[in-house]
């Protein structure tokens, strides 16, 4: 359990949430993006908030899982494929 503890703590800090889903993937960060001021250069800052700031993911964002969300956009799917 302390081994999972420590890989999970390193995954959700911020250096690697800046450096392996910001900078290579360009998805917003799994922790609050205020915590990664600092972490990424002003690029990569500006590259991901263009149109969303930290703190309208912080007032908006929806935490995991969020399965009736993809319920409903699997549904809607089915229904145009099947169409």
């Amino acid at each position: 359990m302390i081994v999972s503890d420590h890989i999970i703590a390193l995954a959700t800090s911020p250096q690697v949430q800046a450096d392996g889903i910001v900078k290579k993937f360009n998805w917003y960060p799994g922790i609050d993006a205020a915590n990664l001021e600092g972490k990424l250069d002003k690029a990569a800052w500006d590259k991901l908030f263009v149109d969303v700031t930290p703190a309208d993911l912080a007032k908006n964002g929806k935490v995991f899982p969020i399965a009736p969300y993809f319920n409903d956009i699997l549904e809607g799917y089915e229904k145009k494929v099947a169409n």
